[in-house]
């Protein structure tokens, strides 16, 4: 290693999307400085091992798709007293990560290991009398509500204390707190330990602005995703060009909806706000030439989707031809964000990476899912004595944060009639087409 080189190791977690993508930004970004060696590790997967690692991954996602809000309450908690078993774990493995790759820096995208890795960092900082830099970046917003990450900070001790820099933007106050007070209220670090930065978010979604003759072009996989993809914009009216793998699309005056309900959405909710915007069009606006974009998951699960909005769009009486849904697997970020860019409502759960996005590139209305009181369990609701609230801590917050950013809103299928109105009042289409 020469002396001014810089060896990076980049820590994430396959669980849901938003470490990944944060990790993703980070090795883009270090991608640009010179003299700079990126290693990357996965935390469950290289570290507790392919079984292991892969079933909490797969748990975790299982538990979003098919919307076992209890389990999840259930596994995040678990996984607080895991963490302290598998400790002596992560910091062999990760101790032998720095040593064999000479690593100088480390960014920790996940929030898994925080004291497990402090230690190793401490001990090979003064081994080395190098001190090893170990910033911690925070994928959900800074709330009083982000537990997960707050609550490890909260059990160091100062000697590691002095080893820690988070990474983050401002936090969320309430009245007469100020940002010192709510650093060491909620995590026991002090100011100094804060860096402010911008958001983990790749290139594309940074400098954004609305573009009056968008063209955009969507991954379809494979001949049979692009054949059911093709068959349900087949009962709209906007122009899609079929490529092999792929379609185009050139915008014309459309109302851009999008409903994204997190890495891995749960279907029913899915096709039920579908439902929902097809019946207030309907009563609303008929004329207003809208396209809707569902993002459905991940390419190996999408087709199951596809299937199941055909046929709902296929038993819907009165379509209005005015509407095109267009169902698609999860694109690249240089399709997504720009049509983030030109949205005009968009429905998203509040993932923290979906959150940022959301903060950084949509001017048009956005609605937050709320999950019900009924997503939790009775049993877990009576034993936890009404402690719990039905979407995970977290994402409170960050539905709290957006909320008073952008003024977004809450919104559950039973409320959509409600909230979004105004929404489909309007008529903003430069060419009006009949239904």
């Amino acid at each position: 290693m020469t002396q001014n080189e810089k060896r990076v190791l980049i820590l994430t977690v396959s669980g849901g999307g938003g470490h990944l993508q944060a990790a993703r930004a980070k090795y883009l970004e270090l991608c640009e400085e010179k003299n700079t060696t990126i290693i990357q590790r996965d935390v469950f997967l290289d570290y507790l091992g392919k079984f292991v690692g892969t079933s909490f991954a797969e748990t975790w996602n299982y538990c979003q798709a098919h919307g076992k809000i209890t389990f999840l309450y259930l596994f995040s908690i678990c996984m607080y007293y895991v963490d302290k078993v598998i400790s002596p774990l992560l910091m062999i493995r990760f101790f032998f990560t720095l040593t064999r790759n000479n690593i100088t820096h480390v960014i920790d995208t996940q929030h898994e290991g925080t004291k497990a890795f402090l230690r190793v960092v401490r001990f090979l900082s003064k081994w080395r009398k190098k001190k090893i830099h170990y910033e911690k970046v925070l994928t959900d917003l800074p709330t009083k509500k982000c537990n997960h990450y707050f609550r490890p900070f909260r059990n160091l001790s100062g000697k590691y204390k002095e080893y820690l820099t988070v990474c983050t933007t401002k936090p969320l106050l309430e009245a007469g707190e100020t940002e010192e007070s709510f650093w060491k209220k909620y995590t026991g670090l002090s100011i100094e330990n804060i860096h402010y930065t911008g958001f983990p978010l790749r290139p594309t979604f940074t400098g954004l602005t609305k573009q009056e003759d968008l063209s955009l072009t969507f991954n379809t996989y494979s001949a049979e995703h692009t054949h059911a993809v093709c068959k349900a914009i087949s009962f709209g009216s906007s122009p899609f060009r079929r490529q092999k793998n792929s379609i185009a699309w050139k915008h014309e005056g459309e109302t851009l909806s999008l409903i994204t309900l997190g890495s891995y959405p749960q279907k029913s909710l899915m096709v039920k706000y579908m439902l929902e915007f097809i019946k207030q069009k309907n009563i609303h606006n008929r004329d207003r030439k809208d396209v809707l974009f569902l993002l459905v998951g991940p390419e190996e699960t999408a087709l199951d989707y596809f299937h199941s909005i055909i046929k709902e769009i296929e038993n819907t009486s009165d379509y209005p031809k005015s509407l095109t849904v267009v169902p698609l697997a999860f694109q690249h970020d240089t399709a997504l964000a720009p049509l983030y860019a030109s949205l005009d409502f968009i429905i998203a759960k509040a993932g923290g990476l979906t959150t940022m996005e959301l903060i950084k590139a949509v001017d048009g209305s956005i609605f937050i899912h709320d999950t019900p009181e009924q997503g939790l369990s009775r049993f877990f609701t009576k034993l936890t004595k009404h402690k719990h609230d039905a979407m995970l801590p977290w994402e409170r917050g960050n539905a709290n944060y957006i909320i008073a950013k952008k003024k977004a809103q809450i919104i559950t299928p039973e409320l959509f009639e409600t909230v979004t109105k105004d929404f489909f009042a309007k008529s903003t289409n430069a060419s009006l087409v009949n239904a």
